[in-house]
């Protein structure tokens, strides 16, 4: 039959030919020929040489073979430098790679621009020059705090407020609003914005990168600059 394809379809049954006997190879090697299968196939080779041949280089590993190689690949892996601790390794190189994220996200911006403050209490308005006395304000009049750069700030900003009254200094959880130019604002009466009632107190504003702001007015970076406006809050 073969004597009578043209050249183009005799080279297109010998290569399916082909690539039948290398899946039915893999199946053998691999132990997925059914016991017919594997009957005929190793008939077939008692006729075929070549077929012998490959059926020599596809034949299955034996158990012992398979442990054998098993065992030298681990004894390969014991003998790799730092092999005590591979885990620990790989999360230290990728907290590395995130500090290094950190610190190039960081070093990409140009320092922070100087900044003042403003301070609107009721319908007054003091300058940071005016801020060493303590304008007075009433519990539920409505005050605005904002840091002003003298020049415009580049890349992302974050602020916090701080509260001192006395020796206890506390966390102000109110977020300010942040201008393209990078002036914070934070604004509201005492009552609700500082949760003050009564009594002198001395608000501190923070500004600096995100995920970097202190936890104390006290622990400032060097990107980071603190302002603060005293005010003597009254009851309504």
């Amino acid at each position: 039959m073969a004597d009578d394809l043209l050249p183009k379809e005799v080279a297109q049954l010998m290569a399916e030919q082909d690539q039948a006997l290398d899946a039915e190879l893999e199946a053998y090697a691999s132990g997925r020929l059914s016991p017919e299968a594997r009957q005929a196939l190793l008939a077939r080779s008692a006729v075929d040489p070549k077929l012998a041949e490959a059926l020599e280089l596809y034949a299955p590993l034996s158990e012992a073979t398979q442990d054998r190689i098993a065992e030298r690949s681990l004894a390969e892996v014991r003998t790799l430098p730092f092999r005590k601790a591979p885990i620990v390794g790989s999360l230290l190189a990728l907290a590395a790679a995130i500090m290094i994220g950190i610190f190039a996200m960081t070093d990409r911006y140009a320092p922070l621009p100087s900044y003042a403050v403003n301070a609107q209490v009721q319908d007054a308005l003091y300058r940071s020059e005016d801020l060493p006395r303590a304008p007075t304000v009433r519990s539920d009049s409505r005050i605005e705090l904002v840091l002003v750069p003298d020049q415009p700030a580049e890349g992302a900003l974050a602020g916090r407020l701080f509260l001192e009254e006395g020796t206890t200094v506390r966390v102000i959880a109110a977020a300010p609003e942040i201008s393209p130019d990078g002036a914070l604002r934070w604004r509201g009466t005492p009552a609700q914005l500082l949760g003050v009632e009564t009594g002198t107190v001395t608000v501190v504003m923070v500004v600096g990168r995100p995920g970097q702001l202190p936890e104390a007015p006290d622990g400032l970076h060097a990107d980071q600059q603190s302002k603060s406006v005293k005010l003597i809050v009254r009851p309504r």
